[in-house]
C-alpha cells in the first residue's frame, strides 16, 4: 500500500480507542508537520480521515488522502469506503 505522495505521507500512528484497527498519522512532508490522521470509524465499519483544526487542502492533496483512505479500507477487508456509511 502506497503511503508517500508528492508533499503527504501517512505513518503508523497509535489510537488507544481503535485497539483492533491500525491508525495512520498524516504529516506534511516539507514541514513534517501532522495535518490529519486516518482511523477506523466504527459508526460506518470503514477508515475515515480525521483533518488537524486549522488545516486547508488543495484538490491534490484531497485526492492523496482519498486514494489512501480507499486503499485501508480495501486492505482491511472492508471493501470500499462509502460516504456516511
Amino acid at each position: 500500500m502506497r503511503t508517500k505522495y508528492r508533499f503527504i505521507e501517512f505513518l503508523p500512528g497509535d489510537f488507544p480507542e481503535n485497539d483492533e484497527h491500525q491508525g495512520y498519522v498524516c504529516f506534511n512532508r516539507k514541514a513534517n508537520f501532522p495535518i490529519g490522521n486516518v482511523r477506523w470509524y466504527a459508526a460506518w465499519r470503514q477508515y475515515v480521515y480525521y483533518p488537524a483544526v486549522d488545516t486547508v487542502y488543495s484538490a491534490g492533496c484531497l485526492q492523496d488522502i482519498a486514494e489512501f483512505v480507499r486503499a485501508v479500507n480495501i486492505e482491511s477487508g472492508e471493501g470500499i469506503a462509502r460516504c456516511g456509511g
